[in-house]
């Protein structure tokens, strides 16, 4: 099983769907640790200055570092759902309560505390080259104090994914780190199968967890495959896990919601469908693209 060493924490306790209004917060106040990353890295072709981590050990998303007169990054504590600035040792210098105040007074404490680290006043500012869908938040309205237990069924989430994601890095030779990108709030990784001969990619699978969208009404786990030159097989797709389904279009992505993990009562039996899914979908885009990769 392709999960065996993973110490696996069991969810969701929590029907996901109930979960989508604190997903909502984190993603606003992700965004905000997004925009340390633009506003102080240098700008990448793929936009990666702004993607963040997860730190397992803190249970918290976080910023990449940002050298100014000290390095430090900008982190999310799920738990107590506040910002909290940490030097490179990840030990607390700052930390800002989200609950009860509005975007611009966030940004306001941001930037004065940046000040302090060395940065100019206005240095600090939050993203405009994407849009994430409306919300209160944009309109002024507060932070909420999100429900606690909800929290902490994100950071399971998270946790969990990270730990996927260390494990399917393993099988491969040319894998990405593993990001959360702030626009679509996923953590992946991207997983670079054949190069052409500058040393470009011309063959990639991706697999993440992606939180809800026009594809699914609830966080799910994805695995999709793209080819430079729009290169795929009719062969048939590899049949999926009960629960998981491939969704339809030109090119089809492996799809497998929470609510299907939620119903299984086990931590092994958990594991066990997920450690399925990304074999069988991960096998089927090898397929479909002719990786030179040998199936798992």
């Amino acid at each position: 099983m392709l999960l065996h060493n993973v110490h696996w924490i069991h969810n969701p306790h929590i029907a996901p769907t109930l979960l989508n209004p604190t997903i909502n917060y984190l993603h606003r106040a992700a965004q905000f640790l997004a925009a340390m990353g633009h506003s102080f890295l240098p700008h990448r072709s793929d936009d990666s200055q702004t993607a963040l981590v997860w730190k397992r050990e803190q249970q918290a998303l976080s910023s990449q570092p940002i050298p100014l007169q000290t390095t430090f990054r900008l982190t999310l504590a799920y738990a107590t759902f506040e910002l909290i600035f940490v030097d490179d040792q990840d030990e607390p210098i700052e930390r800002i309560a989200l609950s009860g105040r509005s975007q611009p007074e966030l940004i306001a404490k941001i930037q004065s505390f940046t000040q302090q680290l060395g940065a100019t006043p206005h240095q600090f500012q939050p993203i405009t080259h994407y849009k994430l869908p409306s919300h209160p938040i944009d309109d002024g309205t507060p932070f909420d104090t999100p429900n606690p237990k909800h929290l902490q069924e994100m950071t399971a989430y998270r946790t969990n994914m990270s730990l996927i994601l260390d494990n399917v890095r393993t099988l491969f030779q040319h894998t990405s780190p593993i990001h959360i990108w702030p626009h679509h709030f996923d953590s992946a990784v991207l997983i670079t199968l054949d190069h052409d001969k500058a040393g470009q990619p011309i063959k990639t699978i991706g697999v993440g967890l992606a939180i809800p969208d026009d594809l699914c009404t609830t966080p799910y786990l994805y695995i999709s495959h793209w080819t430079r030159e729009n290169i795929t097989t009719n062969k048939p797709l590899f049949k999926l896990p009960d629960g998981a389904h491939w969704t339809q279009g030109e090119r089809p992505i492996a799809l497998l919601s929470i609510s299907q993990i939620a119903l299984l009562k086990g931590t092994a039996e958990q594991k066990t469908l997920i450690s399925h899914f990304l074999i069988s979908g991960i096998n089927a885009s090898l397929d479909q693209i002719q990786a030179s990769q040998h199936r798992l």
